[in-house]
């Protein structure tokens, strides 16, 4: 009958821990990191677009921290898209393909990760040049012009 009541014990007290009544860090005094939300969680660009990706890190007591430019960020597969690592472009994606693919967040300290999904369309159109930009013809002469379409890759 006693072993019954210790087990109870312990379960509450592990509860209330997780709940953020008992303080928030290890025994070493370091803030517990429990997972990673990577947002926005599911995106799609065009090839050769680009987009952002940021991680929150998300700790025991409720509390959350930007980690964006601390995690390792990677792809599930580099010729669908990339994800860069650079100083001060963290988390930024670029379409380098058409397809599917999980950007991950992953705090290499706590081998905890957080991944959102992209999916990578065709090149679309985004701009179209006509060549000469300007042009002055007798009456009655041609003028040949040129459309040159440019594409997001």
């Amino acid at each position: 009958m006693l072993l019954a009541r210790a087990s109870v014990l312990i379960v509450v007290i592990g509860a209330m821990s997780v709940m953020g009544v008992v303080d928030a860090t290890d025994a070493h005094g370091s803030t517990v990191l429990l997972s990673i939300t990577v947002t926005p969680t599911a995106a799609s660009i065009a090839d050769g677009a680009t987009q952002q990706f940021t991680a929150t890190g998300n700790y025991l007591g409720g509390s959350t921290a930007n980690l964006t430019d601390t995690v390792t960020w990677s792809s599930s597969d580099t010729s669908v898209a990339t994800v860069s690592n650079t100083s001060g472009s963290q988390g930024l994606a670029t379409g380098t393909g058409t397809g599917a693919v999980t950007i991950t967040a992953k705090d290499t300290a706590a081998l905890i990760d957080g991944t959102a999904a992209l999916t990578v369309t065709p090149a679309v159109l985004v701009a179209i040049t006509v060549a000469p930009t300007a042009s002055s013809v007798a009456e009655g002469d041609t003028q040949q012009f040129s459309a040159t379409g440019v594409y997001s890759d």
